[in-house]
């Protein structure tokens, strides 16, 4: 709260008239002081929430984090020390003790200078069955007016498309439900890879996160990184049992 108090500085008598005017000018010492106190504090805990890149963020960087203790920031030098610059800051979440929650506090508060998504297959994901091909139609030739005409009897039917379903049709695909069929619509997942990936889910009791595809053998981090846009990861389901008698 402000508080301004009066000095009076001057007082003149007008002679003429019989008058008096008093001059007083405001005191702002007391509270331009508590003032900049305030500011200096609000600006302190401003230069706390400042951004870090996890790339080259050492153990204090890291501990001042929300969730991140001593703890987690040794594993996530280790895991940089292991494995190399992290290539976005998703991929912070293969760390482990790191899982969604943790990364939904931190994510605002963390960045990689150059984060790598890569789209270099985006294309590579369209299938045959998306281009259908048009009939040509009867030649003629216009020089002698001759046109060829095919007899009802013999007359050629144009076969109806049979529709095949697509990865956009089905996205975003469960890893911890989804079948060998459905895998197999993923991009750079053939039937050794999604065999692997039944494999990978079964070894670990479900996945907690997509970029846990990362230690699927024959898929790289671009691979995994384009794919995880058309996946998603729900809990898996855990069976209920009566308590024993």
């Amino acid at each position: 709260m402000l508080t301004v108090s009066y000095i009076i500085m001057n007082v003149r008598d007008n002679k003429k008239d019989g008058t008096r005017t008093v001059y007083i000018t405001p005191s702002h010492t007391e509270s331009t002081a508590s003032s900049s106190g305030n500011v200096s504090k609000a600006s302190e805990e401003d230069s706390q929430l400042q951004p870090i890149d996890i790339n080259q963020a050492g153990h204090e960087d890291l501990i001042a984090l929300p969730g991140i203790g001593d703890v987690l920031a040794d594993a996530i030098l280790e895991y940089r020390r292991s494995n190399g610059d992290f290539n976005n800051i998703e991929e912070i979440m293969l760390v482990n003790g790191i899982g969604e929650g943790i990364f939904n506090n931190i994510k605002d508060y963390i960045y990689v200078k150059d984060p790598v998504y890569t789209s270099e297959a985006e294309n590579e994901s369209e299938t045959v069955s998306e281009i259908i091909t048009q009939p040509k139609a009867p030649t003629t030739h216009a020089s002698t007016q001759i046109t060829t005409v095919i007899p009802p009897e013999t007359e050629e039917t144009v076969p109806e498309t049979e529709y095949t379903t697509v990865i956009e049709d089905v996205a975003p695909i469960d890893l911890n439900t989804a079948d060998k069929e459905t895998l197999l619509l993923l991009p750079y997942v053939d039937e050794i890879i999604a065999d692997r990936i039944i494999e990978l889910r079964d070894s670990i009791n479900g996945f907690s996160n997509s970029y846990e595809l990362l230690y699927v053998e024959g898929l790289s981090r671009n691979q995994v990184a384009e794919i995880t846009e058309y996946v998603t990861v729900q809990p898996p389901e855990t069976e209920l049992h009566e308590p024993k008698q």
